[in-house]
């Protein structure tokens, strides 16, 4: 999450905000992070989160890990992560990550 926070700042106007929601859905607790950003292009939405990979639209720097070690983690627990975006409008990452009830079961 602070790396979808961090990277939600970085590309989002000043003066604008970034909108954080959870949710239970099913079997699932699922985590958005929305900003309002440049947005991404839809061919580029599944290569963010490889390793290396860095937007040349972007002019943020970084090493292009932050998404790749997210997945990474969030995949590590049962769970998933994955953006929806449209150009000039934003962009939305998710991670859904499965409901455990006590005892470590799900």
């Amino acid at each position: 999450m602070v790396n979808l926070l961090g990277n939600a700042n970085r590309h989002t106007p000043a003066g604008t905000r970034i909108a954080i929601d959870a949710r239970t859905e099913g079997d699932e607790i699922r985590l958005a992070v929305r900003d309002n950003g440049e947005g991404i292009p839809r061919d580029e939405l599944e290569m963010i989160f490889q390793r290396f990979y860095r937007r040349a639209a972007a002019d943020a720097g970084g090493s292009g890990l932050g998404l790749a070690i997210a997945k990474a983690i969030v995949e590590l627990h049962g769970g998933r992560v994955w953006a929806e975006s449209r150009p000039g409008a934003g962009t939305t990452f998710y991670v859904a990550l499965p409901v455990y009830a006590q005892g470590g079961q799900p």
